[in-house]
């Protein structure tokens, strides 16, 4: 994996989205991570509805992964978002979306660095401990990304 799969500027803490659904909420953070990495945010934005449509990406304990892959983008990347307020969000549990963790990854890529990147955020969001940290600093962009970026930016 890539040294900065996770750039700061990528960390979004308390984002407010209205109204506080799914598709807002992809559309709010396609814009943002469009502006962070200079890709078109309708390119994320499409991605992501697309892999909602085949299926929920809320995760379980308040959290989601969704991702896709990004015509215009160089470089695997992850972005760290909170919301202001909960997203209702269809996840596995029932429960609504506090924390996103989006996973972006160029068209040329293949799905490799993708399935690896998936597997392992999902492996950390059945840690208690990590989850826990994770919720405790959801309004700490520092701390937010010092803890994500321990995981992948290796």
């Amino acid at each position: 994996m890539s040294n900065e799969v996770l750039l700061k500027d990528c960390v979004l803490v308390d984002l407010n989205v209205s109204p506080a659904e799914k598709n807002a909420a992809l559309k709010e953070i396609s814009n943002q991570l469009g502006n962070a990495l200079s890709v078109p945010a309708t390119q994320i934005e499409e991605g992501l509805l697309k892999r909602e449509e085949e299926g929920t990406t809320g995760f379980t304990d308040g959290f989601a992964i969704p991702h896709t892959q990004v015509p215009d983008l160089k470089d695997v990347r992850i972005g760290v978002v909170t919301f202001e307020n909960s997203i209702a969000w269809e996840s596995l549990d029932g429960q609504d979306i506090e924390i996103a963790i989006v996973l972006l990854t160029p068209q040329a890529e293949g799905n490799q660095e993708h399935l690896k990147l998936l597997s392992l955020l999902s492996r950390k969001l059945m840690n208690e401990d990590f989850v826990k940290e994770i919720k405790e600093n959801k309004h700490n962009q520092d701390a937010l990304f010092d803890l994500i970026a321990e995981i992948v930016n290796k």
